[in-house]
């Protein structure tokens, strides 16, 4: 690219800058400043100069980030709260935003293919080359589930036709030219699915292609996202619940999602128990076997670069470096170095609130499943004992969905009734979701 451009380097503060002029420009209502679209983006825009200030000042970065999060959570857990959702649209046309949109993908994926490749990203992408070539890798600690490990050894097989040949000797310990091609193809496609399902929720579930194109553009432009592009691991298990909420009328699906997103990193486990509540026993037998049938494949792909039974055993309990999720003296989290004392009781209180949010409401709609699912995403970030509270890729996505929804407490999972004149019976009388129209969502 240099041979044809000059070199284009942003700095993040300039990043941060622009960018933040350009969400208050495009999504801040200026005509009604006390509203909670405009609270929601200052405590979007509100992270990311704290993640600047982590290598120049730890201290006010994990405070600050500690302020946010907890004002986001509370945010979240009042969602239900706020009944009324006036359509407020965007301060920029459709056109606008969907070039917008292209434009900030576009400039994305350049970003990703011109910075360094984190380590945990090469590590993934060898794992897949020593499962396609049935390596033993056992003896090695992963820094993710074997769910990134099986789309890398994919995006791997497209990168060796696409890596030229080198005749030159390369250094041992370098990363070859392939892993790198394979590392960067598997971060774009793992930011291409993210958008794409931000743009299907907005089109399939809230009834209004345009809010997707809003979440899409956001998500492109807040700086949190330009910071940690490269982090695969941090990326795909989003977007991945994302695709869940997209098909969460299709329990097999959905179940199929959120079984590979719990094959990446521990997060979405945490989110089972409000899914398993919102379908009920009518439905949770199919999201239950969706769950396991992929549960058993991924143990099958491990079993493929495992040399014995003990081998097996020995990679199935490493796929997940579960050294970070120990609470010792030096794991540094949102309460600094050697702070168990803080983090063990949040992680009681997170206990807590995650039985309250699976237990009530009774019936939950889908209003509830989203809020829910995204607050307990963001509590994991006050005990997670490795750098909690910087990684907010993996709740942003939902985050914006929750910012951007229209009024949903009308889609709930088809369950039987007896007697209701106001709803429409399907077979087996069943109640049916009327068709609403997008104007009805927001009020």
């Amino acid at each position: 690219m240099e041979d044809v451009l000059p070199p284009f380097d942003s700095h993040p503060t300039t990043w941060l800058t622009l960018s933040s002029l350009l969400v208050i420009a495009i999504f801040f209502r200026f005509h009604r400043l006390w509203s909670l679209r405009n609270v929601d983006l200052l405590l979007l825009t509100g992270f990311s100069p704290a993640l600047l200030f982590l290598r120049s000042d730890p201290i006010v970065a994990k405070t600050w980030l500690f302020v946010l999060s907890f004002g986001l959570l509370v945010r979240l857990l009042c969602d239900g709260l706020f009944t009324r959702r006036p359509k407020l649209d965007q301060n920029l046309n459709s056109a606008g935003l969907i070039f917008l949109t292209i434009c900030g993908t576009v400039f994305l994926v350049f970003r990703v293919a011109t910075l360094p490749v984190p380590n945990s990203t090469l590590k993934t992408v060898e794992r897949s080359e020593q499962m396609r070539n049935r390596v033993d890798a056992s003896n090695e600690t992963a820094a993710a589930g074997p769910t990134p490990t099986i789309l890398a050894a994919q995006v791997g097989a497209i990168s060796d036709a696409v890596a030229v040949p080198n005749n030159a000797t390369t250094v041992p310990t370098a990363p070859s030219r392939k892993a790198v091609i394979a590392a960067r193809g598997l971060a774009i496609v793992a930011h291409l699915g993210t958008i794409l399902g931000l743009l299907f929720l907005g089109h399939r579930t809230f009834s209004d292609g345009s809010l997707g194109y809003a979440m899409a553009l956001l998500y492109l432009l807040l700086p949190c996202t330009f910071y940690q592009c490269s982090e695969v691991i941090h990326v795909l298990p989003a977007g991945l619940v994302v695709w869940a909420f997209v098909f969460w009328r299709k329990p097999i699906v959905a179940g199929v999602l959120l079984g590979l997103a719990c094959g990446t990193l521990f997060f979405p486990i945490f989110l089972l128990p409000v899914w398993a509540a919102f379908y009920g026993r009518v439905k949770f037998v199919r999201f239950a076997t969706a769950l396991l049938i992929v549960g058993t494949c991924l143990l099958g792909s491990l079993a493929l670069t495992s040399a014995d039974p003990s081998s097996f055993s020995r990679q199935t309990f490493g796929a997940i470096d579960w050294s970070v999720l120990s609470f010792r003296s030096g794991n540094s989290g949102l309460g600094g170095v050697g702070m168990n004392a803080y983090r063990l009781p949040l992680f009681v209180a997170y206990v807590v609130m995650l039985v309250a949010l699976t237990v009530w409401p009774r019936r939950k709609s889908l209003e509830h499943l989203l809020a829910s699912s995204t607050a307990l995403i963001v509590g994991t970030q006050f005990w997670y004992p490795q750098a909690g509270g910087v990684y907010l890729l993996w709740y942003l996505p939902l985050t914006l969905a929750v910012c951007f929804r229209p009024r949903l407490i009308q889609l709930q999972v088809e369950t039987p009734v007896l007697n209701d004149r106001a709803t429409t019976l399907g077979p087996a009388g069943r109640q049916l979701v009327k068709p609403t129209s997008t104007t009805a969502l927001f009020r």
